[in-house]
Order: C-alpha cells, then structure tokens, then sequence
C-alpha cells in the first residue's frame, strides 16, 4: 500500500468531529441521546490541524519559499471569513434585540460594544466568562491561530522541543482532567492554562506524527473501522474515575493513533473517498456557524417560552439544515480564498 498526499479518512474524521460538536452542543433537542464526549473533538482538531500543516508547510518554510508572515496571512485567509461569518449571526440578532426591540435581558450596550471589536478582530473579550461569547467554538481557533504563530517561527522545526513542549503539556492534560474530572476547559479566562495544555499537546503532536508518516511504512486500518471508531467515542457517556481515565486517555493515545492511521491510504470505495471529502468540506463552516444559530433559538426560546422545539426530529432536522448551509458556504468560502489570492498574485505581478 502506497502512502497518499490527500489524506481523505482525516477529511472523514474532521467532519464526523464536527458534526458531534454541534450535537453537543444542542444537546438540548436530542434529550439523552447526544455525542456526550464531542468536546473531545477539540483535542483532535488540533492533532489534525498539527499533522496536515506540516504536511503543507513543513518544506515551503524550510526552503523560503513561503515566509513566516506569509503563513500568517494564509492561515487568517483560511479562518477568518467563516469565522466572521457565523460571528455576524450573533452580532446582527443581539443589535436587533438591543436597538430595534430593545431588550437588554441578555446583552447591555456596554457589553456588546465591548465584545463585537474584539470579535471583529478575532480576539478574546475582556470581562465576559466565554472569552468568545459572541461564538464560543472561536476559543479553539484563537488557540490553534497561536500555536500556528510559534510554527512560524521555526521553533517547531526542532524535533527535541515538540517533544519538551508536547510533553509538559501532556502534563496539564493529566492534571488538568483530575481536577475538573473531564477536559472540556478552553472557553473562559480562567481557564487559559488548560487551552494552553490542549493546544501544546495535540498541535506538535500532529507535527511530530506527520514527519514520522513520512518516513514510515503504512498501517493499513480499513476507514470504515477508524470513522466508526471515532464516531463511537464521540457518544461515549462516562462519569466519575471512568470519564477521567477516558479522556486522558483519548487526548494522549486514541487521538494521535487515529490521525496517525488514517494518514495512511484512504478509502477503497470511491463513494467513501467522496463522502470524507464532503465531510471535510462542511467540517470548518458547520464549526463556526452553528453556534450562533442555537443561540439564537435559545433566545428565541426564552422571550416566547416556548419548548416545544426540544424533540430529537428538530434536532436531526436543524444539524441537516447546518450540514446544508455549511457545505453551500463551504464551496463559497474556497471560491472567494481562490479569487483573493489570485488577485493578489495580479497585483504582485503589475
């Protein structure tokens, strides 16, 4: 078996991540039957976002071919748009509430005028528990922007430092997990040092796991068994020393070893080879806009005080709505990335 350059099962992996994170996240409609672990998927977008842009930059900054603030620039290219996008949502609905209805329940002016510069400019806002209350899941991409800006600087490219760096990390994971008894710890403030520890672990470890894809020979796992093995972990329902133990044990060894493993050839059937495309296609949109939308029904929810959107069918029907949206504006965002940069060539050209 051969080793490929597009690696389609991660694309599958990141798709069925994201899909739990928004399952998670309304869990409200599903009752009890939701991915209770998605918030592990965090863990795994890291590992993933590690491995493959080592796999598209590692050479092109070893060589000059592409500077450090030229990375920069094409990873706020590839983030900011969508991001922007799905955070518009929550800014339009808050506006409308506080200037056109003028319902200052939830929101004052104070703190919107205070949150929506700082979400325009893709950072944390001061003085609110989610550090992204305009769109929480933003918390990991300001986590992920961070870790991208130390690979720019090379540090990474020292194979003794992602292993210092992964390995103290590892520590805050462990330590981190004892103490709250899971590690869905990011969204607030006070919980900074703990991001830091989930980004410190799964980004370098991605790294590292792409350079020794490189120079190893394949693991063939059939895809169906590694996307349905994930799948099965996102709607793992643990509690107490179980949900402990798992969730280390996720964040250190079945997350690494799934990415290592599904960088390895994709799907033989030529159907689920373009369903993992799929998947990744709608993976980053349905991330950054899903949020907002449920935000906006549980407002909704509480001015009307009405529940009756709370059955699993709304569920199902909203995260296909979502899937729908994400995949038109995944299409859109790619196209308007393209049209960017080749404009940008034209100039640099004249």
């Amino acid at each position: 078996m051969s080793k490929t350059t597009h690696y389609a099962t991660l694309d599958g992996m990141r798709g069925i991540a994201a899909i739990a994170v928004v399952m998670f996240h309304a869990k409200a409609y599903f009752g009890t039957v939701y991915p209770h672990s998605a918030y592990l998927a965090v863990d795994l977008f890291f590992c993933l976002s590690g491995f493959v842009i080592a796999h598209a930059y590692d050479d092109r900054l070893a060589t000059g071919r592409l500077s450090a603030a030229g990375f920069v620039r094409v990873r706020l290219l590839r983030l900011y748009p969508l991001y922007i996008a799905g955070t518009a949502l929550t800014i339009a609905a808050i506006a409308v509430a506080l200037f056109v209805k003028h319902d200052a329940s939830q929101w004052t002016a104070r703190d919107f005028m205070i949150a929506v510069p700082a979400a325009l400019l893709m950072l944390p806002a001061p003085f609110f528990d989610n550090i992204f209350a305009l769109n929480i899941p933003a918390w990991s991409l300001f986590y992920e922007l961070l870790a991208n800006a130390v690979y720019a600087t090379s540090l990474f490219s020292q194979r003794r430092v992602l292993m210092v760096v992964a390995g103290v990390a590892a520590a805050a994971v462990i330590v981190q997990t004892f103490i709250f008894g899971h590690i869905d710890q990011g969204t607030s403030w006070p919980s900074t040092v703990w991001a830091l520890g989930r980004v410190f672990f799964g980004f370098p470890v991605g790294i590292m796991l792409y350079r020794l894809h490189r120079r190893m020979q394949p693991i063939v796992v059939p895809a169906p068994a590694l996307l349905g093995l994930l799948a099965l972990v996102m709607f793992a329902h643990l509690s107490g020393t179980a949900r402990i133990g798992f969730d280390i044990g996720f964040v250190l060894v079945i997350s690494p070893a799934l990415v290592l493993l599904g960088s390895f050839d994709g799907p033989a059937s030529p159907f689920l080879v373009q369903l993992c495309r799929w998947l990744g296609l709608i993976s980053y949109p349905i991330y950054v806009i899903h949020f907002p939308v449920i935000l906006i029904l549980n407002s909704w929810e509480r001015r009307h005080g009405n529940s009756a959107l709370h059955h699993p069918l709304f569920g199902l029907a909203l995260v296909t709505a979502l899937i729908a949206v994400s995949f038109v504006a995944g299409h859109a965002d790619a196209r308007f990335r393209r049209a960017l940069t080749a404009g940008r060539l034209r100039l640099s050209r004249a």
